[in-house]
């Protein structure tokens, strides 16, 4: 994100694309101006309501592929071992293939409209 490497973690039920706010700090990304940005209200798995803020990123990236100016929402949260939550912005129209064996993660690009 904005050139900078992240730990993302694909997540089905997440409705966008969610970045930590320690995340957002570590691409170069000001908290102060962030809690200033548009607030927002979701719910998670659980069902329970959190607060974060509407941001707009330079540039967004996962492995070849390249979003410009891409809004996301950035929480005030951790994740065990990632920085941002990659929702259904990018998964829709991608099929997804895991391979144990391999320890990898396979992502076919959706087909052009």
């Amino acid at each position: 994100m904005n050139g900078r490497p992240l730990r993302g973690l694909l997540d089905t039920g997440a409705a966008g694309i969610v970045l930590t706010l320690a995340g957002a700090s570590s691409v170069g990304i000001d908290p102060a101006r962030v809690r200033a940005a548009k607030p927002v209200v979701s719910s998670g798995a659980n069902g329970l309501q959190s607060n974060g803020w509407l941001h707009q990123v330079q540039s967004f990236g996962i492995g070849a592929e390249r979003f410009a100016n891409l809004g996301v929402v950035i929480k005030d949260f951790t994740l065990p071992d990632a920085d941002v939550l990659i929702g259904e912005p990018y998964i829709e129209g991608r099929k997804i293939w895991l391979s144990y064996a391999a320890k990898q993660i396979f992502v076919q690009a959706p087909a052009a409209r």
